[in-house]
């Protein structure tokens, strides 16, 4: 297992490509968490 760290990025659109479902563009933090690490 791994440890994936949090942080805090920007979600959503904020221009004219952007599809309507996306806006507004806002802040996002996601919680640190850990991921299983598949074996090669």
């Amino acid at each position: 297992m791994v440890l994936i760290p949090g942080g805090t990025f920007s979600m959503g659109g904020d221009d004219d490509q952007a599809w309507r479902d996306e806006y507004p563009k806002h802040e996002v933090v996601v919680d640190s968490f850990w991921m299983d690490v598949q074996g090669g």
